[in-house]
């Protein structure tokens, strides 16, 4: 009586499932995602399309070039090929999505275009996704493979991304639709969770979610710095990432820098901690002065020039200003100093806690707490931090934990 929602005739489910297994047993035509196991097929039969739609997900070393022609002969309007064979732009072509569900099959997607938009929109996405890398690095274009890696914990033991998040993706490539915010909001997590980690995969990835989502940042000068843009948290990018050059340039063996100690805070409220920055700033500046004079007359200059496309610093960025801010950095790779907190080496069991909190996770010993506090006492204050802006919760071995009042939204 379940089924009769939805009944299928003995032939039609005999069709269908005989189709679909024969699709599945074409394993060079097939790739899983996340959760996903993507099915892909063109109404004239023909593998050419199934290999030029697999080079396109999968870009290596070795197919980057065919990739490069494909896209070349969209823009020229002429007629793609791969491997002398020629393809017909009008051919439909379709996409299947599936999910395990209990004992059935679940269809993330089903998606049905001609293959020329399909491409298309592939080499739109690969496009906004263009930005300047490292010089060492051989790779053209970022996989969805690769971009999706950069939104979980490459050091936990699952390294799958979230639920149905690939299959959005994909979903929106292929359509040319707007990105998954599951897509933006993960990448920052992961930058958050790694104390400022922003390679030039996140970056691209920020890079173009921005481009599509919010219809900002276009043109071509956007694959790297921008001097004309005067959005408030790309000038703030400009500004921390001149602050912290200051700062290596007075101190060449330094291993922690304001990347290390400030990045996450400066992203979220500039107003609180780019005066500390500028105040810091002030003492490499005279160092500079002893040692290399040229360089403090061209901070000076740098510094003055970013700061005069603004008035004052914001209380908060968004989320959107906050890729902004994130998209102006760059990976830095010193050693750690062990003896502070803020650059403690993390180990598998730290990057475990900190994606078992993200998820919403909490423990019932502590609940909603936000401070804590050893009193080296048997009993705990009622209030903690002083100004009575945390309130008594519950005490754990030596630890007195506390719950923010109403006064601490006045902080």
């Amino acid at each position: 009586e379940q089924s009769y929602n939805a009944p299928v005739g003995k032939y039609a489910e005999f069709a269908y499932t005989t189709a679909l297994n024969y699709l599945l047993s074409q394993r060079d035509y097939t790739f899983s995602l996340g959760d996903s196991m993507i099915v892909y097929w063109a109404e004239s039969g023909k593998e050419q399309y199934q290999k030029c739609f697999l080079n396109m997900f999968k870009p290596t070393k070795d197919n980057q070039k065919k990739l490069k022609d494909i896209f070349d002969s969209l823009k020229e309007g002429t007629r793609v090929y791969l491997e002398d064979a020629e393809m017909d732009p009008k051919q439909n072509f379709y996409i299947l999505a599936l999910a395990p569900n209990a004992a059935r099959l679940s269809v993330r997607f089903f998606y049905v275009n001609s293959f020329g938009k399909i491409i298309q929109n592939i080499a739109d996405h690969y496009e906004r996704l263009k930005i300047v890398k490292p010089a060492w690095e051989e790779q053209d274009y970022l996989g969805i493979r690769d971009m999706l890696n950069e939104t979980v914990n490459q050091k936990s033991k699952d390294k799958t991304p979230v639920p149905n998040m690939a299959a959005l993706v994909l979903l929106a490539i292929l359509s040319g639709g707007r990105y998954p915010a599951s897509l933006y909001t993960y990448t920052l997590i992961r930058i958050r969770a790694e104390c400022g980690n922003v390679n030039w995969k996140r970056a691209a990835i920020i890079k173009a979610f921005l481009i599509k989502n919010y219809n900002c940042m276009k043109g071509e000068n956007l694959m790297g710095l921008n001097e004309d843009r005067n959005d408030i948290a790309y000038v703030l990018g400009r500004l921390f990432s001149v602050l912290e050059s200051i700062q290596k340039e007075a101190n060449p063996t330094i291993t922690t820098t304001i990347h290390d100690r400030y990045f996450n805070s400066a992203c979220a409220t500039p107003a609180v901690i780019f005066p500390v920055l500028l105040k810091l700033k002030n003492s490499h500046m005279k160092k500079l002065e002893r040692d290399k004079g040229g360089a403090k007359v061209y901070y000076e200059k740098e510094v003055g020039k970013i700061m005069g496309k603004f008035d004052d610093f914001p209380k908060r960025l968004s989320l959107e200003q906050q890729g902004q801010f994130v998209c102006m950095r760059d990976s830095v790779n010193g050693r750690y100093n062990p003896q502070n907190v803020w650059n403690m080496d993390p180990e598998d069991i730290h990057y475990e806690i900190a994606d078992w909190a993200l998820a919403g996770n909490t423990l019932n010993a502590v609940g909603e707490s936000l401070f804590f506090f050893n009193p080296y006492s048997e009993e705990c204050p009622t209030y903690f931090p002083p100004g009575g802006i945390g309130v008594l919760f519950n005490r754990v071995n030596n630890h007195c934990f506390y719950t923010p009042t109403q006064k601490y939204a006045t902080t």
